[in-house]
């Protein structure tokens, strides 16, 4: 679908930037696919981001905003007519063959809307909150749902009760007929390791249907494991948690298709920053060949007793100790194999206690609605997996974003969007 980008520059002429590529720059730097010279203008501003027929505009931490219809915005699906104001320019956005947002008008100047002589409504200019924001576009549509059940009226009880076949009829029909898929936000990952993301279906579902539209990008790699399964029987809304590898910078979508609707959430992935090990250096003292025997042996008894000391208080740092220590004695021909062994299924068990005991905590702390509690059980979830590549610390970092996010809604008394 072809769309430009038009503003007037500082010498009073239109400019039109054709959206061609998947990615236009906007700032100025002389680099930027397009280029406004103003010192109010980050070098690299913002950025128009096509995903399929959409394009999304996504802010580059600039110092003055990104605003659309007098709205700051992190990320924002753009609309034909969307009025997106950087500095003090006004861009028009315009899709060839659409129609402007309702409301919308556009002067365009350089100095700003003051000159425009009026205000801009923008549909739906709504900026990216994380998974709060999905949470509450599910509880929306549950409360439609529930309302179109209370709604049914006789003559379909009445069909109901004298054919099966004729339901069966009405509900392939309905399905055929269903509604679009609805794009449930924008979510921001890091390439290099497997991370968690929370999807707004039901876990119980049998017929939920998860797919990735570009696998260069984005890959599947856990469903229904062990771990994610423990997971999601903690979540009271029922969600859907599975597990991707960002292999590549660029935009995907996750589609998520249940027997009643079909949706999407666009992921946008760049490039992180590479994780450090804290225990890497001495993994490469281990295989060092100017380091004697002797004294890697003694490195590995060291850390079999470190190990000892931290088993009770942190597990999973004494699991790693243990691989260190082995990695000591596989280099130095000590044999502490058993030892190891032993060891390390008494850190396992100690961490599967731990864990348990914090999840019956958080169980407890909804049933009484108890956010303080909630939010220090994830703090101690995080301390005791400080696994950022673990999917129980990634999900108790989502839940602990949510918690916050709603801490922050009712100091408010608005809607997160409402800033």
């Amino acid at each position: 679908m072809p769309a430009t980008i038009k503003y007037t520059n500082t010498s009073g002429q239109t400019v039109e930037v054709p959206l061609e590529g998947e990615v236009l720059t906007i700032g100025r730097d002389a680099e930027c696919g397009l280029r406004i010279d103003d010192p109010n203008v980050s070098k690299r501003h913002a950025q128009v981001i096509r995903v399929e027929d959409d394009f999304i505009i996504r802010d580059q931490g600039s110092i003055n905003g990104t605003c659309v219809g007098g709205r700051k915005v992190t990320h924002h699906t753009l609309r034909d007519g969307d009025v997106i104001i950087i500095g003090k320019h006004e861009l028009l956005f315009r899709v060839t063959g659409g129609e402007a947002s309702p409301g919308g008008s556009l002067a365009v100047t350089a100095q700003g809307a003051d000159s425009a002589g009026g205000g801009v409504a923008v549909v739906d200019a709504k900026p990216y909150v994380g998974s709060e924001w999905i949470e509450e576009r599910m509880a929306e549509i549950g409360e439609r749902e529930k309302a179109g059940r209370k709604r049914l009226s006789w003559v379909l009880n009445v069909l109901i009760c004298f054919g099966a076949g004729l339901i069966l009829l009405v509900l392939f029909v309905l399905r055929g007929l269903g509604n679009p898929p609805e794009n449930y936000g924008t979510v921001e990952l890091e390439t290099g390791y497997a991370q968690l993301v929370a999807v707004p279906a039901p876990h119980y579902a049998r017929d939920v249907q998860i797919d990735v539209d570009r696998t260069d990008v984005l890959e599947i790699t856990e469903q229904d494991s062990r771990i994610l399964q423990e997971l999601r029987g903690l979540e009271p809304r029922k969600f859907h948690f599975i597990q991707v590898r960002p292999a590549d910078e660029g935009a995907a979508r996750i589609a998520v298709r249940t027997r009643k609707r079909e949706f999407y959430i666009t992921v946008i992935t760049s490039r992180g920053q590479p994780r450090e090990n804290r225990y890497g250096g001495q993994y490469v003292a281990a295989e060092s060949p100017d380091l004697p025997s002797e004294v890697k042996a003694g490195r590995a008894r060291e850390w079999l007793k470190s190990a000892r000391t931290h088993m009770r208080e942190r597990p999973f740092e004494a699991l790693e100790m243990l691989n260190v220590a082995r990695a000591y004695a596989e280099h130095a021909g000590l044999n502490i194999e058993t030892e190891f062994e032993n060891l390390r299924e008494k850190a396992g068990e100690e961490l599967k206690i731990q864990w348990k005991g914090l999840c019956l905590r958080y169980s407890q702390s909804g049933k009484r609605a108890d956010p303080a509690a909630r939010r220090s059980v994830l703090e101690a979830m995080m301390r005791l997996i400080p696994d950022k590549t673990d999917p129980r610390y990634q999900w108790a970092k989502l839940r602990l974003d949510a918690v916050k996010a709603a801490a922050a809604k009712r100091r408010r008394g608005t809607s997160p969007w409402d800033r």
